[in-house]
């Protein structure tokens, strides 16, 4: 956003959340949804990533969704909120700057509380830190986020209420409380070795971690001697300042503060102020010094910026915290001490999963397809993966997005080439239009910079999908038997997810007992879904899920393909209408049976012989014979495709040999279900 331009807050008195939500997009205000004060947004996706004036992306985020609030991204909106949590301790001087913004209160009536809002000064970019601010009245949101009607508040019992008391054109920021934003307050003899750490570590994906700090170091105070509480507090905020979790300029500004109310509070008599300030200077050197920024970035990656790990500053809550026998109901707590909490209507109305591969795979998760060597894993992901990087909208009878695609061949890279042609040219593409792609260097997992790099390039080219051929290959000299270095693959691999926003995807050898993946369980366990490809005796090729974390599904035959031959190499393609799948045994419909089997039974009881049922009829006649409940429609549809694609029903001609639209089942499916009908019919 252009920080000089207008920014426009719009009036949003009596709309709805979702409304409301497309009324801040349509005015360039990036939203996303929240719970109470905490982000609701999908797995793997942080805020500052999902928050968007995109209007079909804010519509998909709000659509539907009850209990939800909304919040507005100040950094991307170009806004910054001065939120005045205690007004007697705003001066004078103040309060005549503050009078100039647009005023969102937090509570009923106007009792001074509130979040005051103004548009970013030109060239500028303020964060979270106050700067030289006075202390204690509240905080400033720059680089964060704030709940804005017509949001519930999570404190609706003790006043908290959104409103705008006033909306429209946003003021610039005052040059009086800008100038104090200015002021730096970290000086170390030259101050150089503070100054290039700050400068250099100014990312920001997660600025609530700061806020945990300082609440900690508060704590803390009651058992701690002050020196020993902040000198722990800067020692996390330091690491975490360098894995990127917010600026360590902003870290620095907050801490002071906090160790200057510190000093208001816990002063003992003889200390000088500049004393005061010269033992926080030297706390913060000697914390930076200390900083281990190769293997904080490792520990981010691995998801393991653990408080006990050597070297690290120590627990962050004292143990006098964790320890203490006082109740809750003795320490006077508010809605803003404890965690924000969900509910079954919370539940209830969170978002079906997105597919890439309907009924398959969902977005952003780990996936691992694994096989027999020769029985064609590679070939299979292949297909499927160029299918998702063309503008194909189906793979095999399931709807697929359209997404850019990452793969790195770790083996059998000569013969990609061949299979691309083959490809193209079966399924008439001529170009991915840039949505597939190899990087030029291969990626181990063991490598942080390398993979640190890999993540960087994804999220770059906004890369959906990554497939590392295959895993064995990507992590070379690790020990696939064992759980603890295979949960580090599983961490780094979610590490690519989190921070990438993308779906990774590994190939696999089977094992030697040909019943799971090769290698330790730790693997599974990490994964959301996993797919097994058999290559059946007749070399046509069986694609089963053996793992669906997040998915109901009833392909217990799995997605049958066969080889065709093309050019130099071969494709794989769905089998023909005349093909013939095995059947290894019959079974016969129950009320345990899969959805496809009831769906198949209800259509041969209640189609004439000749004439067929809809596809209408059918769902309606087996939602209605099995108490199917409307939301599980969707998977009465999934049953249909598949006993269409897989010629267990078939359309039923006129006399012109055209279709009717109707449907009934194949003589081979009956024989397999053993289905019959009653006299009656």
């Amino acid at each position: 956003m252009i920080l000089n331009a207008p920014i426009v807050v719009p009036d949003v008195s009596g709309m709805t959340v979702e409304e409301a939500a497309q009324a801040y997009a349509a005015a360039g205000l990036a939203v996303f949804p929240v719970h109470g004060k905490q982000p609701a947004i999908p797995k793997g996706t942080s805020w500052k990533d999902a928050s968007t004036s995109d209007p079909s992306q804010v519509r998909q985020m709000f659509s539907g969704r009850s209990g939800v609030g909304v919040a507005v991204d100040m950094e991307k909106s170009g806004l910054i909120a001065v939120d005045v949590d205690y007004p007697d301790k705003v001066p004078t001087w103040m309060w005549d700057a503050l009078s100039t913004g647009l005023l969102h209160k937090t509570r009923t009536g106007y009792d001074g509380r509130g979040h005051y809002v103004f548009r970013q000064p030109e060239g500028e970019r303020f964060g979270d830190s106050l700067g030289d601010l006075p202390r204690g009245f509240g905080e400033v949101k720059g680089s964060g986020y704030i709940v804005v009607e017509p949001s519930p508040h999570v404190c609706a019992s003790e006043g908290g209420f959104y409103e705008w008391a006033t909306t429209g054109d946003t003021a610039v920021l005052p040059s009086d409380i800008s100038a104090k934003l200015r002021e730096r307050r970290v000086k170390n003899g030259d101050g150089s070795d503070i100054e290039s750490f700050v400068l250099k570590h100014i990312a920001n994906d997660d600025p609530r971690k700061l806020r945990t700090i300082v609440e900690r170091f508060t704590a803390a105070l009651a058992d701690e001697a002050r020196h020993d509480a902040m000198l722990k507090a800067l020692g996390w905020a330091m690491r975490w300042a360098a894995a990127g979790y917010f600026p360590a300029r902003d870290a620095v500004d907050v801490l002071r503060d906090a160790w200057e109310m510190a000093q208001e509070e816990h002063a003992k008599e003889g200390d000088s102020e500049r004393d005061f300030f010269a033992e926080f200077d030297r706390m913060v050197a000697g914390t930076i010094a200390d900083v281990d920024e190769a293997a904080v970035l490792r520990e981010r990656i691995n998801d393991s910026l653990d408080p006990f790990a050597p070297g690290s500053p120590g627990p962050m809550l004292p143990d006098a915290a964790l320890v203490s026998g006082d109740k809750a109901s003795d320490k006077g707590l508010t809605c803003d001490d404890v965690f924000d909490v969900i509910t079954e209507t919370d539940y209830l109305a969170m978002p079906d999963p997105v597919y890439l591969v309907e009924g398959l795979i969902t977005e952003k998760s780990l996936v691992r397809i694994y096989g027999k060597s020769n029985h064609g894993k590679s070939f299979v992901v292949q297909d499927l993966m160029w299918h998702i990087a063309s503008d194909k909208r189906t793979w095999h009878g399931h709807a697929i997005a359209t997404a850019p695609v990452m793969y790195i061949p770790y083996e059998g890279v000569s013969g990609v080439k061949h299979r691309l042609a083959s490809w193209m040219n079966h399924n008439d593409v001529d170009s991915f239009e840039g949505r597939f792609m190899s990087p030029t260097t291969l990626v181990h997992l063991r490598d942080t910079a390398s993979w640190l790099k890999l993540i960087n390039t994804v999220a770059y080219y906004k890369v959906r999908v990554v497939i590392l051929d295959t895993q064995s290959q990507a992590t070379a000299g690790m020990d696939e038997n064992s759980a603890q270095e295979m949960s580090e693959v599983v961490k780094r691999l979610s590490a690519l997810l989190r921070d990438a926003g993308t779906s990774v995807w590994v190939v696999a050898h089977m094992g030697h007992s040909g019943d799971h993946a090769r290698g330790s369980t730790a693997v599974l366990a990490g994964m959301d879904t996993e797919l097994r490809v058999t290559k059946q005796e007749d070399g046509t090729h069986t694609v089963m899920p053996t793992k669906q974390r997040d998915i109901d599904t009833d392909m217990e035959r799995g997605i049958h393909l066969k080889r065709l031959k093309v050019g130099r190499s071969a494709v794989l393609v769905s089998l023909d209408e005349g093909d013939q799948v095995q059947v290894f045994t019959q079974v016969r419909v129950t009320e345990e049976s899969a959805l496809w089997m009831k769906l198949a039974k209800v259509i041969y009881e209640t189609a004439p012989d000749e004439d067929g049922i809809t596809r209408a009829e059918a769902t309606g006649n087996v939602m209605k014979e099995y108490k199917i409940a409307n939301s599980n429609r969707p998977n009465v549809g999934r049953a249909w495709r598949w006993l269409h694609d897989t010629n267990r029903i078939v359309e039923t001609l006129d006399d012109r040999e055209r279709g009717t639209g109707k449907f009934v089942v194949t003589a081979s499916t009956v024989r397999e279900l053993m289905l019959t009908r009653s006299a009656c019919h």
